[in-house]
């Protein structure tokens, strides 16, 4: 009786301890927004009007004069708050291995009150997750090691290749394994691209055209054209981002 109690105990840790580890591993359903511990201080801030400074620190897609500037702007107006000011430490092609090394530079300098971290695209579909798992707990720590109050949200964007992934609810790899650390760490995470990959499944975008596409982001029968190349928004796709 001792014995097989003992094992039966041993079973139920091994089950428990199997599933903690899929939830550290990202394992879990896509999920649009992930609040985990939130962003208290910085909504602290923005809704007494302090000056904020936000950090948007990723590859191209941050770069680009979209999603960065539309929800700086979008802060400002809903609430109330002119005194916010934007970080374009985007760099086309970059991912979270060059990011650990610039972040103090392109963004810890300026002092910021937020984050946004962006680099699933171009972190891509790796093998051996472990090198960029390191690359974002080593910018989560470098962050609060410059100032405890600074807070980060990562953020993942979409291409192609991701697209069956999210219309079957599962994080791309990159995705999931920057959520896991950010799961580890209770930051909050939004995966811009979530929606995007349901509405070209519904038929309610066409996901990627090159031709006959205007400035805007829109095809010849009014059609929104989210991308011109699987990759990188038009003005509409930044929009919807």
């Amino acid at each position: 009786m001792g014995n097989s109690w003992k094992n039966l105990h041993q079973s139920i840790c091994l089950v428990l301890c199997f599933f903690c580890c899929l939830n550290f591993l990202g394992a879990q359903n896509a999920q649009e927004v992930n609040i985990r511990g939130g962003l208290p201080n910085f909504f602290h801030k923005i809704q007494n009007g302090e000056p904020i400074t936000i950090g948007y620190l990723g590859g191209s897609i941050t770069r680009a004069e979209g999603y960065r500037i539309l929800s700086a702007d979008w802060l400002k107006e809903e609430y109330d708050n002119p005194n916010v000011s934007g970080i374009n430490a985007g760099i086309g092609g970059t991912g979270s291995p060059l990011g650990v090394f610039r972040i103090q530079e392109g963004v810890l300098d300026n002092n910021p009150d937020l984050v946004f971290i962006e680099f699933a695209v171009n972190d891509g579909s790796p093998s051996n997750t472990s090198t960029i798992e390191k690359a974002m707990e080593g910018m989560v720590r470098q962050i609060w090691n410059d100032d405890p109050t600074t807070e980060i949200c990562f953020i993942y964007t979409v291409k192609d290749d991701f697209l069956t992934d999210l219309q079957n609810d599962t994080y791309p790899t990159a995705a999931a394994a920057h959520d896991a650390v950010g799961a580890h760490y209770n930051i909050p995470s939004i995966h811009l691209g979530l929606e995007v990959a349901k509405m070209a499944e519904r038929g309610e975008l066409i996901f990627e055209k090159s031709n006959g596409v205007d400035g805007d982001g829109y095809d010849e029968n009014g059609n929104l054209v989210f991308s011109k190349d699987g990759v990188h928004p038009t003005l509409a796709g930044h929009g919807l981002y």
